[in-house]
């Protein structure tokens, strides 16, 4: 890593925060450009900071880690995300990944695993705390298998996040820009942004093919 890794830092506790911020200050691989404590927050600055890594914690007040996780992986794929987080049970660390994280690191881990675990997502390798142990990891691991079949055909639209879904229903419905904007309170940039992730991950080119496609899945009339 030749030059810094812009870090942003998302959790609800402020001395954590710090903890993050002391530790990493004194890395030259890594600065951090900006820390929010709400998903909601976070949102609004990664857009001004441009992060490279996210560390986020999946308890957090609001939107949980979770699906913004997904949000952040949906609108763009290059953003790393580790998340820090108490929380060691098997099926939530398999949401984690799910949810499109790079990393899961636990909070009760010793701090010199923080930067191995960016190194690891800065180098875009997934990183799995390595103080589980290895029964833990096996049973982890045996959940995350891809299907075997080919999914069904609402596969995709099932896979977005929910607010991408709730974008996905006003543009097939109908609603322009200005519509969405002010049903959802979100600007404009951020329903343009949504609607060119959905276009993409559903391969449709227009609010034409949005009506389309929502009719063939059943999520609205013809």
């Amino acid at each position: 890593m030749k030059v810094p890794q812009k870090v942003f830092l998302v959790d609800d506790h402020p001395l954590f925060r710090e903890g993050l911020r002391s530790r990493l200050s004194r890395d030259a691989r890594f600065q951090i450009v900006g820390e929010a404590h709400t998903a909601e927050e976070a949102n609004r600055r990664i857009l001004e900071t441009k992060p490279d890594i996210i560390t986020l914690d999946i308890s957090l007040p609001g939107k949980d880690g979770l699906e913004f996780a997904q949000e952040l992986r949906f609108l763009n794929k290059e953003i790393k995300i580790l998340v820090i987080t108490f929380l060691k049970k098997v099926d939530t660390i398999q949401l984690v990944f799910q949810a499109g994280a790079n990393g899961y690191l636990c909070k009760e881990s010793a701090a010199e695993w923080l930067i191995i675990a960016l190194e690891d997502v800065a180098n875009n390798q997934h990183f799995l705390d390595r103080t589980l142990p290895p029964e833990f990891v096996r049973r982890l691991m045996s959940g995350l298998k891809p299907p075997e079949k080919e999914p069904p055909i609402d596969q995709a639209y099932n896979a977005l996040p929910k607010r991408a879904k709730e974008i996905f229903f006003l543009v097939a419905d109908g609603k322009s820009t200005a519509e969405i904007m002010e049903a959802l309170s979100i600007s404009d940039k951020t329903v343009r942004n949504y609607k060119t992730a959905i276009f993409d991950k559903l391969h449709i080119k227009s609010a034409v093919d949005a009506n389309r496609y929502a009719i063939k899945i059943g999520l609205i009339d013809s």
